[in-house]
């Protein structure tokens, strides 16, 4: 196969690990590179990377397939695919999810977890999914940073799925493969948090904090607020400059949004209390190195609702200064292919060492 050829690969022959593959139709393509189909093999893709960042790519895709989380829900590379000529790296195989039957979950909270449309079980078992997802990957050692809504899937029977998974910020035992992406509508005031893992696991946790309250609250973001003291503007200005319209006097929730009293009677108090955690300014912004966001098991919720004991509560947050009002705009999601969009990041080229296989060494031939 031509080495500088990026234009398709569909019908090509690549090796898969120790398997030969003909690679099937493209299904989506980003600023990094292209997915394809894998021709007989309905539950499987591939992710191919444009010729100028492969190199750059190939050690963070060993160092992620060397640390897999181990849940089939989230999409992360499994083999290493390569040419079956020099054996160049071209990117790597992953578990198949179809968009068809899937919805981004912005949309999904909006839509099927409207309040009058699903359960109050329902609507917690989706937002544990999400949690345990998150729980798995920091405990694996990895952060995930970017937490674009259009990157968790979720299908008609509830199932939850995290994927476009190597922008992700992956240790291993050698070295960290940082990523400079971050989504601002999920992000805390520190964004990104820094190249460090500690830095972006805390952030993650402000991210989850959010997308748990709109999987609950109807896909209603905790800074949409209105009232004397709410500033406009997009959602990083929310976050920045709005305070948390279900606690702070001088902000509410907008008018589509659930009330105050809703929420009160819907969201159980364990859940405020987290929420409280997450959202009020000791939460939002880090204060030297203390940090009360909720941890991803701290989101795991019972699928029922018995109510296990609060958290201890967090300190109370000083009343708020004047502001001068502003609207919200809305924020529609639309409809567009999860696989699109990735960002182009460019690792750091370094060598990586990867452990013995007694079997077969499913990099040979390949010296990034």
């Amino acid at each position: 196969m031509p080495a500088q050829r990026a234009a398709d690969f569909e019908g090509e022959a690549v090796e898969v690990a120790a398997d030969r593959e003909i690679i099937g139709p493209k299904i989506g393509s980003g600023a990094e590179g292209s997915v394809y189909r894998i021709e007989g093999s309905p539950e499987q893709a591939l992710k191919i990377f444009n010729h100028q960042i492969r190199q750059t790519k190939a050690p963070k895709v060993r160092a992620m397939i060397d640390g897999n989380p181990g849940l089939e829900t989230i999409l992360w590379p499994e083999r290493p695919v390569k040419t079956t000529g020099d054996g160049e790296f071209l990117g790597y195989s992953m578990a198949y999810k179809s968009e068809k039957t899937s919805k981004g979950a912005l949309q999904y909270a909006m839509t099927d977890l409207a309040w009058d449309s699903s359960q109050r079980h329902e609507r917690h078992a989706i937002a544990s999914r999400l949690a345990e997802m998150v729980e798995a990957i920091h405990e694996e050692g990895h952060a995930i940073g970017d937490f674009n809504h259009d990157n968790i899937l979720i299908d008609e029977d509830g199932e939850v799925f995290l994927i476009d998974c190597d922008g992700y910020h992956i240790t291993d035992k050698n070295r960290s493969y940082a990523d400079v992406t971050y989504y601002p509508r999920y992000s805390p005031p520190e964004g990104r948090g820094g190249d460090d893992i500690d830095s972006v696991r805390k952030a993650d946790r402000f991210c989850l904090g959010v997308h748990v309250f709109q999987l609950l609250m109807e896909g209603f973001h905790p800074y949409q607020a209105q009232g004397p003291n709410a500033v406009g503007g997009n959602y990083e200005d929310f976050i920045n400059s709005n305070k948390f319209p279900y606690v702070y006097p001088g902000y509410e929730p907008v008018e589509q949004a659930p009330g105050a009293d809703a929420y009160t009677r819907e969201i159980p108090e364990y859940l405020q209390t987290r929420f409280k955690q997450c959202f009020t300014e000791a939460g939002k912004n880090i204060i030297g190195h203390q940090i009360i966001r909720p941890e991803p098991s701290e989101w795991i919720l019972p699928y029922t609702d018995p109510e296990p004991s609060p958290p201890s509560s967090p300190p109370e947050p000083p009343d708020p200064p004047a502001e001068s009002p502003a609207d919200t705009p809305s924020d529609a999601p639309t409809a567009q292919s999860p696989w699109q969009d990735w960002s182009s990041v460019d690792d750091s080229d370094s060598d990586s060492e990867s452990d013995e296989d007694e079997s077969i060494d499913i990099w040979e031939g390949w010296d990034g």
